[in-house]
């Protein structure tokens, strides 16, 4: 995934199934220690291994089955991370949606600009597809996607540990 903003095509016309791809893609995001947002790819991977570990506990309760990634076994607590992170990314989809749609914009329209700010993609689908902008879109719905950028460029975790108290008392 690029986050340029750029676009070769006006994937805004393609069919239905490669949009809904795009937006998946979207949630995916970029590779680790990009400035890229979304989830991450590395992200995805412990999700799915983690998903298969369960499965095959499944219908082996007494199976102790690491989660391994290059070799090297992930411990439980990089792993819930990973899930922590996974839950609130998409609260704040969810959020962040709600709030979009709030302001009137159609379902498409709300969805892919959260997609695209959160992921810092650039364009979304719909009124702001690759041939069209944010323009129309009313100042406190463009201060909520200004948000949305700024959390998935810093990362969930890092921004809501700036806005808790605790973190700035004196020690």
């Amino acid at each position: 995934m690029t986050t340029t903003g750029f676009t070769t095509a006006d994937f805004g016309s393609w069919p239905t199934f490669s949009r809904a791809v795009l937006l998946a893609l979207m949630i995916i995001g970029a590779s680790a220690g990009s400035t890229g947002g979304a989830l991450k790819v590395v992200r995805v991977v412990v999700l799915a291994k983690y998903t298969y570990n369960q499965l095959r506990r499944a219908f082996n309760p007494r199976a102790v089955l690491p989660l391994k990634l290059g070799g090297t076994v992930l411990p439980d607590q990089v792993v819930s991370r990973v899930i922590g992170m996974t839950v609130l990314y998409f609260v704040a989809i969810f959020a962040g949606f709600v709030l979009m749609s709030a302001f009137g914009l159609d379902q498409e329209t709300a969805l892919s600009s959260v997609l695209a700010t959160l992921g810092n993609v650039g364009p979304g689908l719909n009124l702001v597809g690759p041939a069209a902008n944010y323009a129309f879109i009313p100042a406190a719905g463009k201060a909520v996607l200004m948000v949305c950028m700024l959390v998935g460029r810093l990362e969930l975790f890092t921004v809501l540990v700036l806005i808790v108290p605790s973190f700035w008392r004196w020690r």
